[in-house]
């Protein structure tokens, strides 16, 4: 299902991208922003920021899933 236009994602660091029609997933660490990924669901997006942030900022991270936050 496509989101609505001008809809943004329920999930931290997820967006829609108009032009490619992909979700796409933005991390931010220091002032610079890294560009994760474009994905075709909206949870996978989520999962890879979720993998990203637990990089960038381990045990302090603000994940969108942290029940299956890997231990």
């Amino acid at each position: 299902m496509l989101p609505q236009e001008g809809v943004s994602s329920a999930f931290k660091g997820v967006s829609w991208d108009r032009v490619n029609r992909r979700w796409l997933v933005v991390i931010s660490c220091n002032r610079k922003q890294r560009h994760v990924g474009r994905f075709d669901s909206e949870e996978a997006a989520a999962r890879a920021y979720d993998a990203a942030a637990a990089e960038l900022f381990g045990e302090f991270a603000y994940l969108n899933f942290p029940d299956s936050a890997a231990a």
